[in-house]
């Protein structure tokens, strides 16, 4: 027993003991913060790649941002670089196609308007993401490469691309907004630069990430009518569509003869008392809400900057071979066939009379037929004739813009082909340096539908003075922005409609769509939603 004591009591080998003990301790704590380090290092990787391939979803959002403020209708002229191969959609339903059809575009394409899209899935390619865009570069330092390559620049060494999808507005969406889904992925190392088309470039243990953006423009469009001063109606005019004004809104009223029939708004104050069905507003920078929370008028705006879509739609013109200037024409004529096409003819003056709006031109001979323009721009350096007293109507079957340097003159009934049946894809814009007229020389029974400017003019009719007798109509179905308000009183009766439905279920053109090569308020784009969806998302078809 004593002996027993004296082991217990002993200390050897404690020292050794306490050694390997601590040994064990601090091994173990080195290899858990190893581990741990290890893991902080590869999730801080990890999401540095991640947040590079989220970055490279938004770079093709604002690439594609970037060709709309270039081109307003991009998607409507061509398929972008890094955009999915687009399928022709022959019948659709709540956005998904029902018939597909046989022909394909590929990035870089032309587009055909009137044409609508989808993006097919196939085997090979389920979430139908087959085209990617990673920039392009060269040795001189000018890359717009989403990574970096190698000394030619034809490799990438490590790097991102995009892929894109779009729908456009649309009306059986009921949507006036421009749909871009846009998916980034990281490259795999070695990746010919530009990326081959057909080629999945993307590294399988990097998730990808996709964003949409809803981009709306706000236009002129979006108004029935818009004056930079004081505006009054009588009290016999009705008004279906927004009105604004840079001053003051008068708008009397005596039913049943009259009314507005949707929202004023007002720089200054909107006083008269107008009827107003429910939901009709006014809106002016002291009403809650202000004016000032609404799309594209977060200030006050400026009509000058209007002007440059006049220098656009020049420009536009001339590329597609559409621009008709002769400073030995006195004016142009216009007529527009359901077929897509219009007929054109130059016109004398009546004894040199320089106003065609308060006399019919002395002569008109052909000068030829065309289809309408592919980027929807028709440009004259003289006035504009659109229609004809006595000729047919004029159908407009496509998305058509005439700028005139000086007047437009709207002589005879203007429809839309989509009136008669089929896709509401159909609209026509009038932009005018000077002033827009209703001919005096018009049908007494006038209807015509357009997206008008009157940049620095007037938009009348031209025979205000002149009663047309009972029985006189004038039915405007459009939206109108002018320097100074006119009249049409020689219409015994008048309807002023926006072509948003607020008048008729058959007149939407303008829920959709807007003319091409219109200008936007305050230079605005407005960006309605942006957020992150699952990788899988197409868009649906419009």
């Amino acid at each position: 027993m004593s002996r027993l004591k004296r082991l217990l009591a002993r200390e050897d080998g404690i020292a050794m003991f306490t050694v390997l003990a601590m040994i064990t301790v601090l091994t173990v704590l080195s290899v858990t913060l190893i581990d741990q380090v290890t893991a902080e290092s590869d999730r801080a990787a990890n999401s540095v790649t991640a947040d590079g391939v989220f970055q490279a979803a938004e770079a093709g959002v604002n690439a594609y941002v970037a060709k709309l403020l270039d081109d307003p209708q991009y998607y409507f002229d061509y398929v972008a670089n890094g955009e999915a191969t687009r399928t022709l959609c022959n019948t659709y339903s709540a956005g998904a196609c029902t018939a597909w059809g046989g022909t394909t575009y590929a990035a870089g394409s032309t587009w055909t308007q009137g044409s609508h899209w989808g993006y097919k899935p196939s085997a090979g390619v389920p979430d139908a993401k087959n085209t990617w865009y990673a920039g392009t570069g060269d040795s001189g330092g000018n890359s717009t490469i989403l990574g970096s390559a190698d000394s030619s620049n034809s490799t990438m060494r490590s790097g991102y691309a995009y892929d894109l999808m779009i729908t456009p507005p649309s009306s059986s969406l009921g949507t006036k907004y421009v749909t871009i889904v846009s998916t980034g992925c990281r490259v795999v190392t070695g990746t010919p630069i530009p990326i081959p088309p057909g080629t999945n470039p993307c590294d399988s243990t990097t998730p990808k990430r996709t964003v949409e953006v809803r981009i709306q423009r706000s236009t002129p469009s979006d108004y029935q009518f818009m004056w930079p001063g004081d505006v009054s109606y009588g009290d016999d005019a009705k008004t279906y569509g927004r009105v604004y004004s840079g001053g003051s809104i008068n708008h009397t009223w005596k039913l049943p003869n009259g009314g507005d029939w949707c929202d004023l708004l007002s720089e200054v104050s909107v006083t008269g008392n107008p009827y107003r069905p429910t939901g009709a507003k006014f809106y002016t920078p002291s009403t809650n809400p202000s004016i000032r929370t609404l799309p594209g008028l977060s200030k006050k705006v400026d009509f000058t900057q209007f002007q440059k879509s006049l220098a656009v739609v020049k420009s536009a013109a001339a590329y597609a071979g559409t621009s008709f200037d002769n400073s030995s024409v006195g004016a142009w004529r216009f007529a527009f066939s359901a077929t897509g096409t219009f007929q054109v003819w130059k016109c004398a003056l009546s004894g040199g009379y320089r106003d065609p709006e308060s006399t019919a031109p002395s002569s008109c001979t052909t000068f030829g037929t065309y289809n309408v323009p592919w980027n929807g721009a028709i440009y004259t350096g003289q006035t504009a004739i659109v229609g004809w007293k006595s000729g047919a109507n004029s159908v407009i079957s496509g998305r058509v813009t005439i700028a005139s340097a000086v007047d437009i003159v709207v002589a005879g009934n203007i429809h839309y082909q989509s009136e008669y049946g089929g896709a509401n894809d159909d609209v026509l814009g009038l932009f005018a340096n000077n002033d827009v007229w209703m001919a005096k020389w018009a049908p007494d029974t006038l209807f015509w539908r357009a997206a008008t400017i009157a940049q620095n003019g007037t938009w009348s009719s031209a025979a205000c003075s002149t009663y047309r007798g009972t029985g006189s109509s004038l039915i405007f179905v459009g939206s109108t922005e002018a320097k100074t308000a006119g009249c049409a009183t020689d219409f015994d009766n008048r309807v002023y409609a926006s072509d948003d439905g607020s008048y008729s279920s058959t007149y939407t053109a303008l829920v959709s769509l807007f003319p091409p090569w219109s200008p936007v308020l305050n230079d605005a784009e407005n960006t309605l939603i942006f957020h992150e969806v699952p990788v899988k998302s197409i868009p649906p078809v419009g």
